[in-house]
């Protein structure tokens, strides 16, 4: 399923999220993402702090700056191709999420490392 949250949302948002897709249209409070195991949550203004705390898998995407835990390691810079489909998904619902042709990148980290994470958090870095 789908929710879309045209303002901020409070503390764990996501927890323990198995699938499915959380837009996020303001500002997410602590641990956004806490314990998931699938999904995909997109922060169009960011989160605070401790998102993606004890993440197993699914995929954070942010269009802002965060501020990620030490346990989260930079893999790479680029746009995965499954945010195509993403983009083209969620405009259909008056959504942008940034995607090919558009001027910037993803940068990618994946963790949480203090579990046996293999989740992913994209970071939007739009060109300068």
């Amino acid at each position: 399923g789908l929710s879309i949250v045209d303002g901020s949302a409070g503390l764990e948002v996501g927890m323990r999220m198995r699938r499915g897709t959380i837009v996020l249209g303001g500002v997410a409070r602590d641990f956004c993402g806490l314990q998931m195991k699938g999904g995909t949550i997109v922060l169009r203004e960011g989160a605070e702090i401790r998102a993606g705390a004890w993440m197993n898998r699914g995929t954070i995407i942010s269009l802002k700056p965060l501020k990620l835990m030490p346990t989260f390691n930079h893999a790479n810079d680029d746009t995965p191709t499954f945010l195509n489909l993403y983009a083209r998904h969620l405009a259909t619902h008056g959504i942008h999420l940034p995607a090919d042709g558009d001027p910037g990148i993803y940068r990618r980290y994946v963790g949480d490392l203090s579990v046996p994470g293999k989740g992913e958090v994209l970071v939007w870095q739009p060109a300068a």
